[in-house]
């Protein structure tokens, strides 16, 4: 038995809703149907040429006579019974829709008031110090893993954290009002991305969080391995050990049995926490502004390295992509599937991550998106909101402690370590194995990507299609 929470999807309530809508507009049109075959028949000259041969057949004509007249009756009564079913049905659909929207609400409100509150007390505070600062990293973490509702709380609540420093600290008003303006915001407080714009700009005042400088994608080799057949081998690029000491992003070529090529764009997660940005932009900085909802200078390498594989390979824009990652990895290609510009030059049909925090991307409903999550991860926590729920948007939760604790063989209680991508092998194997309606419908759709494209040998034995591997290091410069 599977330990998987799926929630979205081709079979979740959000598609689930959908039918009822499309069943309520059946149910009404067939209403107006029956309106018209009852108008039809009370009007149809046939009915009077009835009178004229009641004198012949006097026992039919009384019983035409009586069904002409149950069917004036039942039609109009049948017609109302289906309508009012249909209003019914659109009433339910509604209130459901009010009731998540009175939640989501109410959630946000308590995420401001909780942020307003860690704001006035870092503002108040002698020196700023941050929460992780004051426990210490490991007492952080086991927080984190024994509270994952704290991080729910305080994700969403980046505004309120700002203004409970603007309140405690006046003289930072100017410097909020300046960072504001250049972060191209009409007001710091109006979103959490406003918000964390603002923080980020007024960070690099002092040389932090810069991502100005320009980031190349430099060719790091080609190689060939076996055809993505499952999720799991999707999420295994990534940890790939040739990766080395830097993160690459690898562009796989995968050949369609039609003609043509799909092709898989895996990217890096993040590699380096310090504030200040470095060579490699898999940084805390690339993180800031990502979830900032900003461009970042990764995503345009990632997009050169994408154009350059694809001209090498000699891929076309009718192309299918699927964009995938781990954690920062997965924030980008979410944001990278949201962007219209990348779109328009790039037909994205999927994207799969990984612990990432990608609710807050408007991924539109023609992409299909599996998002992978657990339960005490702190990092998809990150936005400070469910994932949508949707027919192309399937989210899997687990909670991973069981293998996390057979690793540590101690039952250590650590949130990081719900983290780290060998866990995520697991789940993503987990998906593989799943029968799911939704998760199925997910990697049938996926198929371009996944090696259907196998030789059969003389055995009758299927062999897996080899695939082109490029991969590009990431610079900032």
């Amino acid at each position: 038995m599977s330990d998987l929470d799926v929630v979205g999807g081709a079979f979740g309530t959000s598609a689930v809703l959908t039918e009822l809508l499309t069943a309520a507009a059946e149910l009404g049109a067939v209403a107006d149907e029956i309106l018209e075959l009852a108008w039809r028949v009370q009007r149809a000259p046939s009915v009077a040429d009835l009178d004229r041969d009641a004198v012949w057949a006097p026992a039919s004509y009384l019983v035409v006579q009586a069904r002409l007249a149950s069917l004036a009756i039942g039609l109009p009564a049948a017609a109302t019974g289906l309508a009012e079913v249909a209003v019914a049905v659109r009433a339910s659909v509604a209130g459901y829709a009010s009731a998540d929207e009175a939640v989501a609400f109410a959630v946000a409100g308590l995420q401001d008031a909780f942020g307003l509150g860690v704001g006035l007390g870092i503002g108040a505070a002698p020196l700023p110090v941050g929460v992780i600062g004051a426990l210490g990293a490991d007492r952080a973490d086991a927080l984190a893993y024994d509270h994952p509702w704290l991080l729910d709380a305080g994700a969403g609540g980046v505004e309120g954290v700002l203004l409970g420093l603007l309140l405690t600290q006046p003289w930072s008003i100017p410097v909020a009002a300046v960072a504001g303006h250049h972060a191209g915001v009409s007001s710091p407080l109006g979103s959490e991305e406003d918000a964390l714009a603002t923080i980020a700009v007024a960070a690099g005042g002092i040389g932090v969080l810069r991502d100005g400088a320009d980031v190349r994608a430099r060719p790091a080799g080609t190689r060939t391995i076996p055809a993505p057949r499952t999720v799991g081998s999707l999420v295994g690029l990534d940890s790939d050990p040739e990766a080395g000491g830097r993160g690459r992003v690898r562009v796989v070529q995968v050949p369609r049995p039609g003609g043509g090529n799909a092709w898989i764009v895996d990217v890096p997660g993040t590699r380096a926490w310090s504030p200040v940005a470095g060579e490699d932009p898999s940084d805390l900085t690339t993180n800031v502004w990502l979830m900032a909802g900003r461009e970042t200078a990764t995503m345009r390498a990632v997009e050169d390295a994408l154009t350059a594989a694809k001209v090498a390979g000699g891929g076309t824009d009718a192309d299918p992509v699927l964009l995938a990652g781990h954690s920062q990895g997965g924030i980008t290609a979410a944001a990278l599937a949201a962007s219209p510009t990348f779109r328009s030059r790039h037909r994205v049909t999927h994207v799969a991550t990984t612990g990432a925090p990608v609710a807050r991307f408007a991924v539109p409903a023609s992409v299909q998106v599996l998002a992978m999550e657990h339960d005490r991860d702190p990092v998809p926590r990150l936005d400070g909101r469910p994932n949508p729920d949707r027919a192309t948007w399937v989210t899997v939760r687990r909670d991973p402690a069981a293998d996390v604790d057979g690793a540590a063989g101690t039952g250590r209680r650590s949130a990081a370590a719900h983290h780290e991508r060998a866990l995520y092998a697991r789940t993503a194997d987990l998906v593989d194995a799943s029968t799911d309606p939704s998760l199925r419908a997910w990697r049938d759709s996926a198929a371009p990507f996944l090696g259907d494209d196998d030789r059969l040998r003389l055995d009758g034995e299927r062999e897996p299609t080899d695939v082109v591997v490029r991969e590009y290091t990431l610079h900032r410069r």
